[in-house]
């Protein structure tokens, strides 16, 4: 299960679907994440999306987002990882996941 161990993690798709599947996930999709630190980095909580954008767009198809599992550190290079995960189990492998990681 995706959301075992996950704070908080949310699905939105056009066709009105309440979970999510490959055939929300199988075109041109976006990865990214982030960090936020609060306390002068004391507190951080990591965050990510998967978003599905229609051609030739833009309009969201499909968004999946979260925080990072409660498991892993809460960090920037978390962040950026995590949607790839979430996409592994949810997402078509016909699908082309484009992201800032080089």
């Amino acid at each position: 299960d995706m959301t075992s161990g996950c704070a908080y993690s949310k699905f939105w798709s056009v066709d009105g679907s309440v979970e999510p599947g490959p055939q929300h996930f199988n075109g041109e999709v976006y990865a990214d994440g982030s960090c936020s630190k609060y306390g002068g980095g004391l507190v951080q909580r990591a965050g990510w999306a998967v978003v599905e954008m229609d051609s030739p767009g833009p309009a969201f198809q499909s968004v999946l987002s979260g925080l990072a599992w409660d498991t892993l550190p809460q960090t920037s290079q978390t962040a950026e990882y995590v949607p790839y995960a979430a996409f592994a189990q949810v997402g078509s492998s016909t699908a082309t996941v484009r992201t800032d990681l080089s």
